[in-house]
């Protein structure tokens, strides 16, 4: 299978992880979205023209981070990245919800965003979020508890791209989560390429 991703997208890294974590090969293809020929390359496979994108070896076409994920559980082996009871998969779905849409984007528009407006709802949007997910990590592990899981693959890459835009030092918790999964060997390995890659552009 390949796995079409771009090592900045926080999207890629979320899926980078759960591979990572399940030790499923695939063949990499990067490809930056933002460049147009790469673009249009992208959209032949996809008319969403996004990355992550899994395409199986019959053609089969896995769009979406959560998605691709998803069929990894279906389909490889390795450790579950959402529990088969299915009340804890419920949970650990919303968590990813919550990571994606509260977290990981306030996170691009504290980082990207020209509108000092936007960035200020960002940043509050930001604190209820982080303050809501140190309590909820006061006495677990990973966002799930022991296990790490799916939220956790959502959750992490949103920090390790953009935390310098709004720090976390003064959530105690999620500042331990966060230096936890820095020891991580899967978080590790999307690490070491992200700073290859981002080394590799500014040259």
């Amino acid at each position: 299978m390949k796995l079409y991703y771009y090592p900045l997208s926080t999207y890629s890294q979320k899926v980078l992880l759960a591979f990572h974590e399940k030790d499923v090969p695939f063949t990499a293809v990067v490809l930056y979205p933002g460049d147009p020929q790469q673009r249009a390359e992208l959209q032949k496979l996809t008319p969403l023209g996004k990355v992550p994108l899994l395409v199986l070896d019959n053609g089969w076409k896995v769009p979406e981070s959560t998605t691709i994920i998803e069929y990894l559980d279906t389909h490889a082996g390795g450790p579950r990245m959402i529990p088969a009871d299915l009340d804890l998969a419920r949970q650990t779905r919303f968590h990813d919800r919550l990571a994606d849409l509260y977290v990981n984007e306030p996170y691009r528009t504290v980082a990207r965003e020209p509108d000092p407006a936007r960035v200020a709802a960002a940043r509050e949007r930001l604190d209820t979020m982080l303050g809501g997910l140190d309590n909820h990590l006061a006495n677990r592990t990973w966002v799930m508890g022991d296990s790490f899981t799916l939220a956790d693959c959502a959750m992490i890459p949103p920090l390790l791209q953009y935390g310098s835009a709004h720090p976390i030092t003064r959530f105690e918790h999620v500042s331990a989560y966060f230096a936890r999964a820095m020891e991580r060997p899967s978080v590790m390995r999307v690490r070491r390429e992200v700073e290859a890659f981002a080394a590799k552009a500014a040259s």
